[in-house]
């Protein structure tokens, strides 16, 4: 039945998104409020409204402060109502702002002419920091449809069932109709004498408009591309266009290298075909599963998003100062829906990788406050796994670009990356407040994980809490901790792994890590991958700050890292506990189908997927982690094997446990072999041996807790590899520990033939061997400060290194096991400040009886000092050492000891020149005067020396190679730094005698 159609009804609605206060999330808020900028007006136009009508208005305004404030809301210069907002707390959880949706109800007599002017007063009730925001206002109003407007927007407002067809008069004729109820699928309406008619079925939206389609007022051309049409690829990386010459680059390398099919594509060439041109992250992981589904989910392996990604990607906020977007829009980042809960909302690159059918849609829960949602039908958290490797490398120029392409090609090809590094796994726990040790035990926890599936690893632990804490105004340090940290980053290692508090630019509340520590990070082609369980360390995605994790990655000099598994938002301990546990059980195993082991963006992935099934809550905290990094890298684990096969001339058998005791002289021998256990026997190189005690007892001190270390060490040294096999022997000193327990040989190789490591545990240390000589004798010590060339009482910088040459025939102790039996060096007599230095002994190639102790001391006093070296043999002989030394500034070149050795001489000299420049690049010129001041001889370098004396050898004769006549001579020093131009010259005379 036809029936005369109801009131119709006009909406307006108004929003700007203006501000995102988390900096995080794709749901952004309004205009403003303050305790200065504390009120606002807004103008809506409604010449349409049907006179006498009731207006409907909502609002949704938001507010984050200290305590409760408030909105009062007025319409037409009348209170319509106040809305008060509950303060909030301040920690590190708490929500960025609160928010409420309220709807009133008001005449439309309340309009001034067509206009209805809504204000919002904000009261912040006295805090400073309090801070309002509008959100949006939506006003909906019974109107009338006049003639004579070029567009009409309108809805119906019966829903008398399928059987009632309502009908409408259009004021003019020539409108084009449109029903847009669905937005989808709009369907043209047609006219009957100006009347439209309408199934009152349900509640129906529509427009007229007169004027047609608009015109575009300019318009791009685009190249011919054809992205569908490209083969199957292995890697796809996606560049922003700066940026694409440094994209290519690596992906050349990754067809050489690891011969994959690799295609470079930019996001606008995305956008061009898979979103009409315009910017949209689902565009992208379009282009990724087109890959997929003509793969049948088989490629692509890896993806690369090769470019900076910032919270902002519509480029809103601006630079206070220069009015200009803050950038970081290169390649764009997918946002949660929730951007008010430090721990629900986050950016995650995952999204890329969803690629089965009926994914993408991620539900997170959204809830907002009043139990709605941003999304109605986003009530669950979804679980959905990751079909490819996803990584990022945010760069923000071409100059980063070359960096870390750099970077990543020079560490997976350069052998200077050799080193027992690649063996070694750096687990970094937090401190709490007393009688909780969280940090410690999750972090002590990856243990069994990792020597589960890596037995050889060997772990280094720098637990803060094991260290002696200092009170300070700032709250509790550890600066011995801090420094075992920031040695062990410069040594480098396969992984460091932080478990504790922190933020973008920090771990710890206890500063033990620092963007100024970060940036003084030295350790050139010792890359580690990083994987911090804490709060935001990776936040990439603010333009407005450098995270810590960016840093570490984009260093320059092949130092920091080589990828970052990290975080981007706040995240919680247990779920980080478990899905670090995860990691370990993925990234030390091999891949049998692959025959290779696993990349690091398959590390994650796997990761990932291994933890999504446990929770709803684990599954968000797992959508905070991020690989910053190359995805389709694999970490230089050692590729070869080494294999222990005799020990003192017997063939070692799983089924027997042989026995190291102390003071024997022990013969390991054994074999290199490839991953499928053939030995290689061409192989020549260099093996490193580390020799362990069996675990010892640690006990943390602010909040106990007990954990197992196989830290203390036998012997350190190297041997020769030849034709594929190895031996080298050692004494066991005395100083091991006497209980039960296994020990551990750790092997790495290195060579022409790649490298390779391996281990072997199945020996008891402990007992004595009884049939040995007496030793009753100290090791023979040669202490030296930075080289051999070094002459007690010389001159030096205040940031010298320790260097002596050791020898005895019992072997160094480096055991550590009993107090006061360490190398230690004490300076200036102060021993509570020794430095223990057992792990910094090295012994000699294909010997345990000669090594060297090389140590750099730090931030050294200007002036006089003593230094004292004790050695204790195997045998627990102790020999002490000294010499002394006068820091002098290298600011100004001092020149000191000038010498010619001998003096007189018959056919050479040497000559000795003291200075203060050492590792610096330098120019020594000496020149040789007669007494009728003539220059008979010049010698002359360039160099740059390690210590602080060099040595300039003269045979007594002139330039032209004739001998001089016996005599006195005068002869000039001149020193030159060439790279900041001082200079020093010094005079000194010498006789000639034959």
């Amino acid at each position: 039945a036809t029936y005369s159609g109801g009131t119709l009804r006009g909406s307006l609605f108004h929003e700007v998104d203006l501000d995102n206060p988390e900096k995080s999330g794709r749901y952004w808020l309004g205009e403003g409020f303050s305790g200065i900028v504390n009120q606002r007006t807004f103008s809506f136009y409604l010449p349409d409204a049907a006179p006498g009508a009731s207006i409907k208005m909502r609002l949704r305004v938001a507010a984050d402060a200290p305590r409760s404030t408030s909105f009062r809301i007025l319409a037409g210069g009348e209170l319509l109502g106040t809305l008060s907002i509950t303060g909030i707390q301040n920690n590190a959880t708490a929500a960025a702002y609160l928010a409420k949706t309220r709807t009133y109800t008001f005449s439309a007599s309340l309009l001034q002419g067509d206009s209805l002017q809504v204000v919002l007063d904000y009261n912040a009730a006295g805090a400073a920091d309090a801070r309002g925001w509008l959100d949006w206002i939506e006003i909906d109003y019974p109107k009338q449809l006049l003639p004579g407007l070029p567009y009409l927007e309108f809805s119906t407002t019966d829903q008398r069932g399928a059987s009632e067809v309502g009908q409408y008069a259009i004021p003019d004729a020539g409108y084009r109709l449109w029903e847009v109820t669905n937005p989808l699928q709009v369907v043209e309406c047609s006219l009957s004498n100006q009347m439209l008619y309408v199934p009152a079925d349900t509640i129906r939206h529509f427009v007229a408009f007169k004027d047609g389609f608009r015109t575009p007022v300019s318009g791009l051309q685009v190249r011919n591309q054809n992205l569908h049409g490209l083969d199957l690829a292995d890697y796809l990386i996606i560049s922003y266009p700066a940026f694409r010459a440094e994209a290519e680059r690596l992906a050349d390398f990754h067809r050489s290298h690891y011969g994959r099919v690799v295609h470079v594509v930019t996001p606008q060439e995305i956008y061009n075909e898979f979103s009409s041109g315009k910017q949209d992250v689902t565009a992208i992981r379009d282009f990724v599963k087109m890959f997929y589904d003509q793969s049948a989910g088989q490629l692509p392996g890896f993806v690369l998003l090769f470019g900076d990604g910032t919270y902002d990607i519509k480029g809103i906020v601006k630079d206070p100062v220069t009015n200009e977007t803050l950038g970081g829009n290169f390649i764009p980042t997918y946002q949660s829906r929730n951007s008010w809960s430090p721990v629900n909302s986050y950016t995650s690159d995952d999204f890329f990788v969803l690629l089965d059918d009926e994914e993408g849609f991620w539900g997170e829960n959204a809830r907002m406050t009043g139990d709605s949602y941003v999304l109605d039908n986003d009530n669950r958290v979804e679980v959905n796994k990751l079909d490819a490797a996803v990584g990022r490398l945010p760069v923000e120029n071409l100059e980063q670009a070359r960096i870390i392409v750099d970077k990543i090609i020079d560490y997976a090809t350069n052998p200077e990356g050799f080193g027992t590094w690649r063996n070694k796994v750096v687990l970094v726990a937090d401190h709490l407040q007393r009688d909780h040790s969280t940090h410690v035990s999750q972090a002590d926890s990856y243990t069994g994980v990792i020597l589960g599936n890596n037995p050889c690893i060997n772990l280094e632990k720098i637990y803060m809490d094991n260290y002696p804490a200092e009170s300070t105004p700032s709250g509790v340090k550890f600066p011995e901790g801090k420094k075992a940290l920031l040695s062990a980053l410069d040594e480098g290692s396969l992984i460091v792994n932080y478990t504790g508090h922190g933020g973008a630019t920090a771990w710890s509340n206890a500063d033990i890590l620092l963007l100024n520590d970060i940036n003084n990070v030295h350790n050139p082609h010792r890359l580690p991958a990083y994987v911090t369980a804490t709060c935001s360390f990776g936040h990439y995605d603010d333009p407005g700050t450098r995270s810590g994790a960016e840093t570490l990655l984009m260093m320059e000099g092949n130092r920091g890292s080589i990828a970052m598994l990290t975080t981007v938002r706040l995240v919680y301990s247990s779920p980080n506990a478990t899905l670090n546990a995860n990691l370990y059980r993925q990234i030390f195993t091999f891949d049998e189908d692959k025959g290779r082991m696993p990349t690091i963006g398959e590390v994650m992935m796997h990761t990932k997927n291994a933890t999504f099934p446990r929770g709803s809550t684990t599954n968000i905290n797992s959508r905070n982690f991020t690989l910053l990094g190359d995805p389709g890298l694999i970490l230089n684990y050692p590729g070869l094997k080494a294999r222990v096969t005799a020990i003192n001339g017997q063939g070692v058998d799983p089924a027997r446990i042989d026995t190291l005791r102390s003071l024997s002289k022990v013969l390991i021998e054994g074999e290199i072999e490839d991953p499928f256990g053939n030995r290689v026997d061409s192989y020549e190189g260099e093996i490193a041996i580390t020799i362990y005690d069996k675990p010892s007892k640690f006990t943390t001190r602010l909040s106990p807790f007990t954990f197992s270390w196989q830290k203390n060490r036998i012997f350190n040294g190297t041997a020769t590899v030849a034709n594929g096999h190895f031996q080298f022997s050692f004494v066991v000193p005395i100083d091991i520990s006497y209980d039960d327990g296994f020990g551990k040989i750790s092997l790495y190789f290195s060579g022409e033939g790649g490298d390779g490591g391996g281990c072997y545990s199945n020996m008891y240390i402990g007992g004595t061997e009884l049939a040995v000589a007496p030793d009753r004798r100290g090791p023979d010590i040669s202490l030296f400060i930075n080289d051999t060339n070094w002459v007690d009482g010389g001159i030096t910088d205040a940031n010298p290194w320790l260097y002596a040459l050791l020898s005895d025939s019992s072997g160094i102790n480096t055991v550590g096991s009993a107090i006061g039996h360490e190398i230690i060096g004490v300076l200036d007599g102060d021993e509570t400040r020794a430095f223990i230095l057992n792990e910094y002994y090295t012994a000699r190639k294909d010997s345990y009886t000669d090594g060297e102790v090389r140590f750099q001391m730090e931030n050294l006093a200007e002036g006089k000092h003593e230094l004292m070296l004790r050695v204790w043999d195997g045998a627990n002989n102790p020999t002490e050492a000294r010499t002394t030394f006068w820091v002098v500034s290298n600011e100004q070149m001092v020149l000191d000891q000038i010498k010619a050795v001998p003096n007189p001489f018959h056919t050479h000299t040497e000559f000795r020149i003291g200075h203060n420049q050492a590792n610096q690049q330098l120019r020594a010129t000496v020149r040789v005067i007669n007494l009728a001041g003539q220059v008979v001889r010049q010698i002359q370098t360039e160099l740059v020396p390690a210590g602080n004396l060099l040595r300039l050898d003269w045979d007594g004769k002139r330039d032209d190679g004739r001998p001089l006549n016996n005599g006195m001579y005068v002869y000039q020093v001149l020193l030159e730094n060439l790279e900041n131009g001082q200079q020093a010259v010094a005079v000194e005379r010498l006789v000639l005698l034959r």
